[in-house]
């Protein structure tokens, strides 16, 4: 490793890079549960993920464009990384918007009917009950007095339930006290067709006798009520009546009954009562450009360090990934410290306090806006650093074999995240804490970095092509595993295997990706690599979960994923081996003075100065050095 090290660059570079994804760790995984604790629902959460990842692609060409053109990286990484940071500590503060979903209480009250408990999402009563063009089958049950000051009034007498009309007479059923709980009366309408009042809460004054037994479905005299009046016909033992009333009656009492309705063959209920606390509107907008501000400014800081890393080195197989090892310690590091701050500030109602870990990302943000200050990062000026990262106006990018890459590129960043948005919810449901979660960052970034230590010899000995399918076949085995999964640590060994489908992918595409740039398009590829699968990817990949998980269960979707990735994964192996691999037959160049290189043309790895920001392995070969490049498209 200390091959790495023979520029400072490198070292200072990685102390950067391990404080901003140090930050990243401490609040990445765990905001698809803070969007779910502010209220939103899963299709709300996936619209704001899908559209803060478009917005952020706008992040790095613009940023981008102006770092490289007015040769501000310092300021501009800086300018990204603290408006980034304010944006992600803000969205703790956002207010939270509760939504409660209950069933009315309903009973029947013989002088004033069916009484609903009026809901505030109706508009009027009328919205209590689904229209319908059949009868209604209302069954009745203990029936009791309930008196407001008294309680419940016992008397001598049984209730009688009558049905009165003009041509069928009358007739009443008994509830006997003693017997009430089995007594049942059924009888039939057109419920939908009652007439409505609309009667108001009432402030409750008066006491109820705490010595009797109180009815906790019945509603209350401070509830607001809608009371639909029974309207004829009343269809009672195959007859029809005209209405219903109850006797004995007493003042100050009221008879009230047990009430189920059957529509169909089927138990019905009113519409359902969604109590809100808070401002929807201003909790959903203020979220999403928060949100939006923020991975803006991270997808392009992102983008601003990975071009200094690639002035830093051509040894995209082996440096780059050693680079790394420091970012994902960081990452690695910090994330169970924060899931357990917050499983420490969690409420007794299971309310979450996002500020803690906030203000932990913040400060490491800071910390890495510090280091960016202080230590000597620049851009090299040498011809050798513009034919290795400056464009050429002859050099054509575009090739079949690139477009091919890069919608692989875009499927690994579809498949990253319906699992970062996603997956933290289905965790949830099966009672994961944050710390797990935490602890699930801590073995995928942990497991990481010994395959970032062996990069290069994991690059050139698999091939680049064959970790993409690998990345692929792991994407199976972790969306087709965590389907099975009903406890909380058995997801752990799922998580360890996201380090193949995002660390080591990630190497071997970037490796890849800069084998395929033609000379000069260095800076070009990375900023594409970035803008594909963490910008257009997760928006897409964030769109097609939501679509997916609406029709169908969540764990029907991951199931049908894992089987594409499979078929993918075959596909691409058979494509790359059969059609893209021989391609590249006799792209070498001609050996010369007993090497790859061409005569007198000196290797800018070989014997690196101190201060050369060009900096890699003496054991490169010929395809990652600017020269050879240049040579192989001759």
């Amino acid at each position: 490793m200390a091959t790495v090290y023979r520029n400072r660059q490198l070292m200072y570079l990685s102390v950067i890079l391990f404080f901003y994804f140090a930050s990243i760790g401490c609040l990445s995984p765990f905001l698809t549960s803070h969007m779910r604790h502010l209220g939103f629902s899963l299709s709300e959460i996936a619209f704001i993920n899908a559209v803060s990842a478009f917005f952020s692609i706008i992040g790095p060409v613009l940023g981008g464009t102006f770092a490289e053109r007015k040769n501000r990286y310092k300021s501009t990484t800086i300018f990204c990384i603290l408006v980034g940071a304010m944006a992600f500590v803000a969205l703790s503060f956002v207010p939270r918007y509760d939504k409660l979903n209950y069933k009315p209480l309903v009973d029947f009250d013989c002088d004033a009917g069916l009484r609903v408990e009026r809901c505030v999402n109706w508009a009027t009563c009328g919205d209590a009950l689904d229209s319908t063009e059949n009868l209604t089958k209302i069954k009745l049950s203990n029936c009791h007095y309930q008196c407001p000051k008294s309680g419940h009034f016992t008397s001598p007498y049984p209730l009688h339930l009558c049905f009165h009309g003009t041509d069928s007479g009358n007739i009443c059923v008994v509830f006997d006290g003693d017997n009430q709980n089995n007594s049942l009366t059924e009888f039939e309408s057109h419920l939908q067709s009652w007439p409505y009042v609309e009667v108001p809460a009432q402030s409750n004054e008066t006491e109820t006798n705490s010595s009797q037994t109180v009815e906790e479905d019945v509603p209350r005299a401070h509830v607001a009520m809608c009371n639909h009046l029974p309207l004829a016909p009343v269809i009672f033992n195959q007859k029809q009546y005209q209405g219903i009333n109850c006797r004995p009656q007493r003042e100050d009492c009221s008879i009230h009954c047990k009430v189920i309705f059957i529509s169909g063959g089927k138990t019905v209920y009113p519409r359902q009562c969604e109590e809100a606390f808070g401002n929807p509107t201003t909790t959903f907008w203020s979220y999403l450009v928060l949100r939006s501000i923020g991975d803006l400014c991270l997808l392009t800081a992102i983008c601003l360090l990975d071009a200094v890393t690639i002035w830093s080195t051509i040894d995209y197989e082996g440096c780059y990934g050693r680079m790394h090892v420091w970012a994902a310690f960081g990452m690695a590091a910090l994330s169970p410290i924060s899931g357990s701050l917050l499983d420490y500030y969690t409420d007794m109602d299971g309310r979450i306090d996002f500020t803690p870990p906030s203000f932990l990302a913040s400060a490491f943000s800071v910390i890495a806006c510090a280091l960016i200050i202080v230590l000597p990062i620049h851009r090299q000026k040498s011809l050798q650093f513009q034919q290795a990262v400056m464009p050429t106006k002859e050099a054509k990018f575009f090739s079949g074999e690139m477009i091919i890459f890069l919608i692989i590129i875009l499927i690994f960043g579809m498949q990253w995240s319906i699992l970062y948005t996603f997956l933290p919810w289905l965790t949830m449901d099966i009672g994961c804490s944050a710390t797990q979660t935490g602890l699930a960052g801590t073995l995928m970034f942990g497991f990481s970095i010994p395959f970032l230590l062996i990069s290069k010899n994991m690059v050139r000995n698999i091939g680049k092509a064959n970790l993409l399918v690998f990345a692929f076949l792991f994407y199976f085995t972790r969306y087709a595993g965590i389907t099975f999964v009903s406890s909380p640590w058995w997801t752990l060994p799922f998580a360890l295997m996201g380090s193949f489908t995002l660390c080591v992918m990630w190497i071997a595409s970037v490796a890849y990706g800069q084998k395929l740039a033609p000379p000069g398009y260095s800076l070009i590829m990375q900023y594409l690599l970035n803008l594909v699968h963490f910008g257009l990817g997760r928006g897409l990949g964030t769109l097609t979960g939501g679509a997916l998980i609406s029709s169908f269960s969540q764990r029907v979707v991951f199931c049908g994923i894992a089987v594409f990735s499979a078929v993918l994964a075959f596909f691409y192996l058979t494509l790359y081996h059969v059609g893209l691999r021989q391609q590249k037959k006799g792209s070498f160049p001609a050996i010369l003075n007993s090497t790859w290189y061409p005569l007198q043309t000196r290797y800018p790895n070989g014997d690196a100065k101190a201060n050369q920001p060009i900096v890699g392995d003496q054991d490169d070969d010929v395809e990652n050095s600017p020269n050879s490049r240049q040579a192989n498209h001759k």
